[in-house]
C-alpha cells in the first residue's frame, strides 16, 4: 500500500501464493478423513485463506481497493472455528 507502484507485482504474487494453497489442500486429501472435522475445518480455513489471497491480488492488479478482499482472510480464514 505505501508503493503503489509494487501493486502489480503484489498482485501477481498473491495469486500465485493462492494456487500454491490450492494445490496444497488438495494433495492432503482430507476428503479421505471424514471422521476428523478436527482437521476439515482448518482446511476450510485454508480455503478461505486461498480466496482471500486471490482476491486481494486480483483487486491490486485492478487497482481497486483490496480492503473488502483482504476481508475475506479476516472473516473466512481467521474466523473460522469448530464449535465447542
Amino acid at each position: 500500500m505505501a508503493l503503489p507502484v509494487a501493486n502489480k507485482l503484489t498482485g501477481s504474487l498473491l495469486i500465485i501464493a493462492s494456487g500454491l494453497i490450492a494445490i496444497r489442500t488438495l494433495r492432503w486429501k482430507l476428503w479421505l478423513c471424514p471422521e476428523r472435522p478436527d482437521l476439515l475445518v482448518l482446511a476450510v480455513g485454508y480455503i478461505w485463506l486461498a480466496m482471500g489471497a486471490l482476491a486481494t491480488g486480483l483487486a491490486l492488479l485492478q487497482g481497486k481497493l483490496p480492503a473488502p478482499a483482504l476481508h475475506l482472510i479476516t472473516i473466512g480464514a481467521l474466523g473460522t472455528c469448530r464449535p465447542a
